[in-house]
């Protein structure tokens, strides 16, 4: 039975290293992820009531690992990356806490090493790249890196370090932008040649390790793992059940881009329009009539093999995502496969969080009535990379809540449209990420489920945190492991006794401990609102319902809720 965590602390201000054993686990600390960092957090940042800016060194960066990651079960390889984000930010100026999940190889590698998670703090007087060997910590320069992206920095680290994980930062991290990302190495990446890498995106953590001085990270070392027992039927379902069928099958970008297309909810020219009859061209069926081809590829070992790499004749135009695909393409007017695989690649490679960067793009293009121009964007997403452009630091900074500035929180909305999910607002983190409401639930079908009432999302909204459960375990959310599989995942690992209820419960608590930490660094109600432009109807096929004065209803129920829950965890001494 496992019956504690390790976590590995480096100080870069002083060089300094241990490991620190944690005996007295909360469930959200044996679950693990950012359940385990969420606590680091809390005493960090309650310790130190003046921390408000991300680009602070005492701002902790961490690394943690699920309590699955690392098994034998199929889809267990996250990693998530947390700290005070220089995206989230209040109107006071301040930062917030956020975090950001990824699959590839570096999960894994740190369980192999005997570790949960990595915390860095402090900074660096010049680039370093780390290596973590067991619990040998090693600081190398990494002058050389400078300025290269985030592929040509993994394929620099596996030849300087072979037979280990790699995560690097592109060169808009080391320009600051506030959206930079984390790319994580996979197993197709290093042994096939590609540039599928995965991506800790969201909330500009990549700036954030870049800032600290550290442009890669490199584990390697170990034999360690974690047993979940026999889970062969689990993985049976998850490669084959129906569950992940559309994944397997389609993917994220072909089975959402072209779901949204019938219901008019797609993403376009920034979020002002539904649908439009040239998405079509974009359709799976389109791409092979246009001589392209679709391979199906996933991270190592694992049988749903989500990740389309797009192929036309011989020539590998990339791997396509519904949120980076519809970003930078139908969102800013541009409907050529080529050019969006042209504008992924570009992103990736100065290590931008594709979101972030599709909804800079689309304000921008609005703004100049650039939509379609593919030169344009080219040469947009250059000068933020290179920090040329305000953009580098959000649209928030640059926009304020001018209506067409699709954010919350300075954080730029996923590419789901806000019009249909109040729950936007009081999300932690970038939307769906860590807000269980998705369009699906909004929608009134035959059986006459959904009636978007006031009382109905506030429920729905109550619930939603119960997403962040799978970025604690460290199982992809793909996988639909359920909640019953989960606790009894934990009686198998920790001897346990937890039920679904309880997962729900903590999932919920995290969230609020959260809310708690931005609202003591100045966040508060006005903060919670979503761009004027969510609140019109826009020909949706699902009826418009979310007026202004319906958010305002739903907002003060929602409020009303959290202060029952807050006198509640207060009784039982858990907040």
């Amino acid at each position: 039975m496992k019956t504690e965590t390790k976590i590995l602390k480096i100080d870069l201000s002083n060089g300094t290293s241990e490991v620190v054993v944690n005996l007295d686990l909360s469930l959200e600390e044996k679950l693990g992820g950012f359940g385990s960092a969420i606590s680091a957090h809390e005493r960090n940042l309650y310790s130190n009531p003046d921390l408000v800016d991300a680009f602070d060194e005492r701002n902790n960066l961490r690394f943690d690992i699920g309590f699955t990651t690392g098994s034998r079960l199929m889809t267990s390889r996250r990693t998530t990356v947390s700290g005070l984000s220089p995206l989230k930010t209040c109107k006071k100026g301040n930062n917030g806490v956020m975090y950001s999940s990824a699959s590839g190889d570096l999960g894994v590698a740190i369980r192999r090493v005997g570790l949960d998670g990595i915390e860095i703090v402090g900074k660096s007087s010049s680039p370093m790249y780390l290596v973590v060997d067991g619990e040998n910590v090693q600081l190398f320069d990494a002058s050389a890196f400078e300025g290269k992206s985030t592929h040509k920095k993994i394929l620099m680290l596996a030849e300087k370090c072979p037979d280990a994980a790699y995560a690097t930062v592109g060169l808009a991290a080391e320009n600051g932008v506030r959206f930079a990302g984390i790319a994580f190495s996979t197993y197709d990446q290093i042994k096939n040649g590609t540039r599928n890498m995965r991506f800790a995106g969201r909330g500009g953590f990549g700036a954030v390790l870049a800032d600290k001085g550290i442009l890669g990270v490199v584990v390697r070392g170990g034999n360690d793992n974690v047993d979940l027992g026999n889970v062969k039927d689990w993985n049976v379902e998850v490669a084959s059940g129906s569950k992940t069928r559309k994944y397997r099958e389609l993917g994220t970008f072909f089975s959402n881009i072209e779901s949204a297309d019938g219901l008019k909810v797609g993403i376009h020219d920034n979020f002002s329009v539904g649908r439009d009859e040239r998405t079509s061209r974009l359709h799976r069926r389109s791409l092979l009539e246009q001589g392209c081809s679709v391979v199906d590829k996933g991270c190592l070992g694992c049988g749903v093999k989500c990740w389309k790499e797009i192929r036309k004749g011989s020539e590998i135009l990339g791997k396509i995502d519904y949120e980076p695909g519809s970003l930078l393409g139908p969102n800013i007017g541009i409907y050529d496969i080529e050019e969006v695989m042209k504008l992924i690649e570009m992103v990736d490679g100065y290590g931008m969080d594709s979101m972030s960067t599709g909804v800079c793009l689309g304000f921008e293009m609005q703004r100049t009535g650039k939509f379609g121009d593919f030169g344009f964007a080219k040469k947009l997403i250059r000068q933020i990379a290179h920090g040329h452009h305000p953009l580098k630091d959000g649209v928030f900074r640059v926009a304020g809540n001018d209506p067409s500035a699709m954010h919350v929180k300075g954080i730029e909305f996923a590419a789901y449209i806000g019009n249909l999910n109040p729950g936007y607002a009081f999300a932690i983190g970038g939307g769906h990420m860590t807000m269980d409401t998705y369009n699906g639930w909004c929608f009134q079908d035959a059986n006459g489920r959904a009636t978007n009432s006031v009382d109905e999302w506030v429920e729905n909204i109550i619930r939603g945190p119960q997403i962040i459960l799978y970025d604690m375990n460290g199982i992809c959310k793909f996988a639909k492991v359920n909640f019953d599989q989960v606790a009894e995942l934990v009686r198998r690992v920790y001897g346990d006794s937890v039920n679904a209820d309880e997962l729900r419960d903590v999932s919920k608590l995290v969230n609020y401990r959260v809310m708690l930490l931005d609202k003591s660094r100045g966040f508060c109600s006005e903060d919670e609102v979503l761009p004027l432009s969510c609140h019109r109807d826009m020909g949706f096929v699902i009826p418009h319902f979310n007026t202004l004065e319906f958010f305002d209803a739903v907002k003060k129920g929602v409020y009303a809720r959290y202060d029952s829950m807050e006198r509640d965890y207060r009784a039982r001494e858990l907040i």
